[in-house]
């Protein structure tokens, strides 16, 4: 049985060798992660190329004939106001109070109206407004194809919500800039036709109806009010409240009727009114109410008598259509036919077709907060009057219709138009002013634009020639009087007061304000195709064209820069003069590049800059250099950083709120703020600072900040699309921009960003995706017959429990779910009329998010699948000031299922405790029947057990005792003590095997030439294996130096190399003979002081003292085994090194500088050891090998040995 033992022993030790080669690379690879590590990026420094100049005498100009440009009117919608008529009122006025002569008292009615619930109407999404082509204004319309129920609108409310009502033909729609909710006769309005509205103190809204009498809506019901619940008339005109809160209603054929709250209070011509059509009702500053009626003029009422104006009293007409009173006091009344009249209660003052009004039948009026009175006629639109002028604002101007019912001002300072076909018009004066062919302008394309000096604006045009423009009139000049191209892409004022004009293909051309001289190419001017002008500081004029670089004209000779002198591109799209006198180029592919006067420097993408293409560039008044780029947005750096050669660009990007990355004018306004233009939207950049604190410091720093306005068409442009440089600031403060399709001007006096924070509203709330009518839902839960929702899950609403509605909006209050319906959709909105179009939300549900949702412009929030649990909806908005909304929250539950309450969980306790207590009954008696036959088992096996234990014991015993054995052996077979004491003399050796056996091992020997061979070897493997590859590899060395007499290194190790291929290549395997050895053989001549190596992997050491201080010597190695290996058919090389007195060598094997260890488990290295063995060459070498042995103890730690170890030191 042993000797079946030791054949099984002695296969395992043949069959599991490894090879670890692969250490060495690993530590390479490290090596070279760290290398790179180190490198570090330079910046691009900045081109510099000095200037070429070659000057030409100009030739002698062009001088163009021009005739008398054309002249076109323009503002033409701008009326001065004619002189009014004035007709005092009579000293005697007709004047009956109620209950004298025939006149009776005004009737008392109980206000017994009848109550309807409202029926929650789905809501309808609305299409965003829209422009009419004429427009040119930023004004907009909704139709039905918006989504309103019909574009006759008779009357508009701004509620105190900020929700906009329009009173319509097909009843009363609420929009709050996202969606239409409309109420009809089917959701309980008594009529479908609305002519007037109210919302009073308490929040009710009146409806004022043509056939359907007055109807009150309250949030949840309308409450009628008709002649069969005995008010006075079904058609009502027009509803007030007045300062004692009493509700005054005018009407068709019924008189005027008053509200208290109780009962109605009827006025009609037998109590001394005089019309029973009231088409009006005012209150003026002193609380007088007027009534204008439909044929006889108007009535005031003081509270005890009537007193009548009529045409015999001054007033134009008899039929008084609509009527306010203004800030001052002042009243006016627009009349049929006779236009308006003013009233300061001495006189009436008409104003009509003749002093400028557009139509003489004046259907609504409204003053705004500026002061400005607003009339909106029957056929002529709506006119605004500031005392000296009136503005139309009809068709031509972009009005949906010209028949304009009713008009209001919303918070935002934005005026709607109510029109009767057209639907309704939301007007913003704030912001953006027209011009295209329909008001003079002739061309839409407008290239450039320039102040001169005596304040005309003077537009650049592709198609149409230079257009100038007074305030009045636009002037046409073009190919046809005399200019000698109508394509004109750039415009220039000199010093001089000279006007320049670059054209596409007719050269330059400069105006003295009397004859055109036209430079071209047959001048000396470098292209007829000029795309950019600027004037230097020294007066010179520069031309930037289309292809062929730059011009400087001096006023006697033009001076040329392209490409060869210079200059980074041939085609320079934009030119500007910088604070310093440098000349900038923008160019198309080339970057920027500044011209000093001698030297041009290039700024592109190698600089920081994001594009080589600049369509413009500016200058700011902190003297930092902007550019517009073709695709990478707006960069800007400082004064200071462009001196230097390596420059910081900053940027802004579409991901910053830049709402195009195609960068084309930028202009600076009064506030230091900027208008950045683009190719798609105009930018407003507001300009501030922020505080930054660096991590671990205490001091903050001040950086600029900015935040971005960005305007669409939306906002009210003509196109989004900006051409290159077609930009100004006037001495007006007025800014002009040529886009796509008009010429836009923005009064910045006029201009500031809105600082209205939106209001936030819950509109409604849906379950399961469907559309609930919470009214519907509460009469059925009371009735018994629930709804279904869910089109395929078929789910009842059986269980849900709330506690009443919220008024004006469908959503319960305290809404309690069943825990199948989970699924919940919350619509809400903000409102800022200033923009709507700019409002975005955030959301979240306490419960389920954690944070914020993502701002979004997304109107409704899904939450699906919720688990049961007490929830809060949370909601904000955010609009154009960048100020957030309060809060809305708004609270619900979802109760769990019967299995999962609490009376359900006590049961399962319950149960669960019974069911351990039968368990544990009936496993007791099985566990005490098992326990019988367990001890009569155990019993049997533990005899068993123990001979088996005394079995394995004498294996083990024999198995280490081999061992011990081998190790006897292992030992014999290495350099005995005698000697290597007896040729080494002063050494030391540190050997350390990791098992019992090792694979490393140490081998000496005398040649016949009476040198010494040492050998320090690591063989494949460790313990048991290694020590088998060991005997052997000594067994080949020892045959090449004993039996062979060799004596050369090299030649030992190719003898063994050879021998130990053919040993382990007999088993006939593919893999045989790849085992063997990394060894150093060090050959000593102590005679000649000379040491002769070869060496397969493994170091060798010299450690010596030289004139410098002591230095290691690391002699290298062939980076090959001894063994079977991809290049075992090359020679090993050796070496002869002259050894001096006091060197130390050192021999070794990997086993140390692998060991795992120290605080982070990382290998030792030998970096380390080196350092090690030089830190201790000047002690002794027995003291050497202790401090070998310390430090590696302490490394290792509690960590295992992974490898064997062997270190031989001798010193000389």
């Amino acid at each position: 049985m042993k000797n079946n033992f030791y054949i099984f022993f002695f296969f395992i030790i043949f069959c599991a060798c490894n090879n670890n080669n692969t250490q060495s690379a690993h530590s390479s690879t490290v090596k070279n992660k760290k290398d790179d590590s180190l490198k570090t990026a330079k910046s691009k420094l900045v081109t510099v190329r000095r200037a070429v100049v070659m000057p030409v005498t100009a030739g002698t100009p062009k001088i163009l004939n021009i005739t008398a440009p054309f002249v076109l009117p323009t503002n033409t919608n701008v009326h001065l106001v004619g002189e009014p008529e004035v007709v005092p009122l009579p000293t005697k006025l007709t004047v009956i109070t109620p209950g004298t002569d025939t006149f009776g008292l005004p009737k008392k009615i109980p206000a017994n109206g009848k109550d309807i619930f409202c029926k929650q109407p789905v809501p309808v999404i609305a299409v965003p407004p829209r422009f009419k082509d004429a427009t040119i204004y930023n004004l907009q319309y909704l139709d039905v194809d918006q989504g309103m129920n019909s574009p006759y609108v008779n009357c508009i409310l701004n509620d105190k919500s900020g929700n906009i009502w329009f009173g319509t033909k097909a009843g009363v729609s609420k929009y709050d800039g996202r969606s239409f909710v409309h109420y009809t006769e089917k959701e309980g309005l008594s009529n479908n036709i609305v002519l007037a509205m109210l919302q009073d103190k308490a929040g009710n809204l009146w409806f004022g109806t043509e056939g359907g009498g007055a109807c009150r809506y309250d949030g949840k019901k309308f409450t009628r009010f008709s002649e069969k619940e005995g008010f006075s008339s079904n058609t009502v005109l027009s509803i007030i409240q007045d300062k004692k809160d009493n509700i005054w209603f005018g009407t068709n054929g019924g008189g005027a009727c008053s509200y208290d709250g109780k009962t109605f209070t009827n006025y009609t011509e037998k109590e001394g009114l005089c019309n029973n059509s009231v088409r009006g009702v005012l209150e003026d500053k002193d609380g007088n109410i007027w009534f204008g009626t439909n044929g006889s003029g108007l009535s005031r009422y003081d509270g005890k008598s009537f007193t009548t104006f009529s045409e015999n009293e001054g007033l134009s007409n008899n039929i008084v259509l609509s009527m306010l009173a203004d800030k001052d006091g002042n009243l006016w009344f627009g009349v049929d036919e006779g236009g308006v009249n003013l009233f300061d209660g001495k006189s009436f003052k008409h104003y009509k077709e003749a002093q400028g009004l557009s139509n003489n039948s004046v259907l609504s009026i409204l003053q705004d907060r500026s002061g400005d009175i607003w009339f909106g006629t029957y056929s002529g639109g709506a006119n605004r009057f500031d005392g000296k002028t009136f503005t139309y604002f009809a068709e031509n101007e972009g009005l949906s219709n010209n028949y304009v019912k009713s008009m209001l001002e919303d918070d935002a300072g934005n005026v709607w138009f109510g029109t009767y076909g057209g639907g309704a018009n939301r007007y913003d004066g704030k912001l953006f002013t027209h011009y295209t062919g329909k008001e003079g302008l002739g061309s839409n394309t407008v290239r450039s634009i320039l102040e001169a000096k005596d304040g005309t604006i003077w537009f650049g045009t592709y198609g149409d020639g230079v257009i100038s423009y007074d305030g009045k009139n636009f002037m046409h000049c073009g190919v046809k009087e005399g200019l000698s191209s109508n394509y004109v892409k750039c415009i220039l004022s000199d010093k001089a007061g000279n006007l320049w004009f670059g054209t596409d293909g007719g050269g330059a051309i400069k105006f003295d304000g009397k004859t055109f001289s036209n430079y071209t190419e047959q001048e000396g001017l470098c292209s007829d195709y000029i795309l950019s002008l600027e004037e230097d500081s020294n007066g010179n004029i520069w031309f930037g064209s289309d292809g062929n670089g730059a011009s400087r004209f001096d006023g006697t000779s033009f001076t040329t820069f392209s490409e060869t002198e210079g200059l980074s591109n041939n085609t320079v799209l934009c030119i500007r003069t910088d604070g310093c006198g440098n000349i900038w180029f923008g160019t198309d592919g080339g970057g920027a590049c500044k011209f000093d006067g001698q030297f041009f420097k290039y700024y592109t993408r190698k600089q920081g800059l994001g594009n080589d293409y600049i369509k413009t560039i500016f200058e700011d008044e902190k003297g930092n250099i902007w550019f517009g780029t073709d695709g990478q947005g707006l960069f800007w750096s400082s004064k200071n950083s462009l001196c230097g050669r390596q420059v910081d660009f900053a940027k802004i990007t579409e991901k910053d709120g830049l709402s195009n990355n195609i960068v084309t004018s930028i202009l600076e306004d009064e506030k230091k703020n900027l208008w950045v233009a683009t190719e798609n939207g105009l930018n407003y950049i507001v300009r501030t600072s922020k505080k930054i604190t660096s991590s671990g410091s205490k001091d903050s720093v001040e950086t600029e900040a900015f935040q971005i306005q960005a305007y669409t068409t939306s906002s009210g442009l003509k196109a989004n699309n900006f051409f290159q440089n077609s930009a100004l600031l006037d001495s007006k403060n007025h800014a002009w921009w040529g886009n796509g399709k008009a010429l836009t001007m923005l009064n910045l006096n006029t201009f500031k960003l809105s600082s209205n924070i939106p209001s936030i509203q819950l509109n409604s709330i849906e379950l399961e995706q469907t559309f609930i009518d919470f009214y519907a839902l509460q009469d059925s839960l009371k009735s018994g017959h629930p709804m279904i929702v869910g089109a395929e899950t078929k789910k009842s609403l059986a269980k849900v429990k709330f506690d009443g509605l919220a008024d004006f909006y469908n959503y319960p209050k305290n809404l309690e779910l069943p825990y199948n319906i989970n699924h919940v959709t919350f619509h809400f909105s903000g409102i800022d009329w200033s923009a709507p179009d700019k409002i975005q939300y955030q959301y979240m549900l306490d419960g389920i998010d954690k944070d914020w949702s993502p701002t979004s412009p997304d109107n409704k929030a899904l939450y699906s699948n919720l688990p049961c649990g007490d929830y809060t909806f949370k909601v904000k908005a955010i609009g154009l000031s960048q100020k957030w909304s309060n809060v809305l929250e708004y609270k619900f539950v979802i109760d769990p299922p019967w299995w999962k309450t609490w009376v359900a969980y006590f049961l399962y306790v319950i149960i669960a405790i019974s069911l351990i207590y039968a368990v544990i009954n009936w496993r007791t008696a099985q566990l005490r029947a098992q326990q019988k036959q367990l001890e009569k088992i155990v019993a049997e096996r533990t005899a068993e057990v123990v001979e088996q234990k005394e079995l394995i014991e004498e294996k083990q015993k024999e198995i280490v005792d081999s061992i011990n054995y081998a190790q006897r052996i292992q030992k014999a077979l290495l350099a005995s003590d005698q000697l290597l004491n007896a040729n080494l003399k002063n050494y030391f050796l540190f050997f350390k095997p990791k098992d019992i056996v090792s694979g490393d091992f140490y081998w000496a020997s005398p040649l016949v030439n009476g040198n010494f061979a040492l050998l320090t070897a690591d063989s494949t493997g460790h313990g048991v294996p290694g020590a088998m590859m060991s005997m052997l590899n000594i067994s080949c060395i020892n045959e090449a130096i004993n039996e062979r007499k060799l004596t050369s290194p090299a030649e030992i190790l190719n003898h063994a190399r050879q021998r130990i291929i053919q040993s382990l290549s007999q088993d006939g395997s593919l893999e045989g003979g790849k085992d063997g050895m990394d060894c150093s053989l060090i050959i000593f001549d102590f005679k000649n002081k000379k040491l002769n190596y070869a060496s397969a992997n493994n170091p060798v050491w010299i450690v010596r003292k030289g004139e410098n201080g002591t230095e290691l010597i690391d002699l290298k190695s062939d980076r090959m085994p001894v063994g079977k290996h991809e290049r075992d058919n090359i020679p090993f090389k050796e070496q002869t090194i002259d050894l001096m007195a006091g060197d130390v060598i050192y021999a070794l094997t990997d086993g140390y500088a692998d060991q795992f260890g120290g605080e982070k488990a990382k290998k030792f290295k030998y970096k380390p050891l080196q350092e090690l063995l030089i830190s201790h060459v000047n002690e002794s070498m027995d003291e050497q090998k202790k401090a070998l042995d310390k430090v590696f103890n302490n490394w290792r730690g509690s960590l295992e040995q992974v490898d064997d170890v062997c270190i031989i030191g001798i010193r000389i």
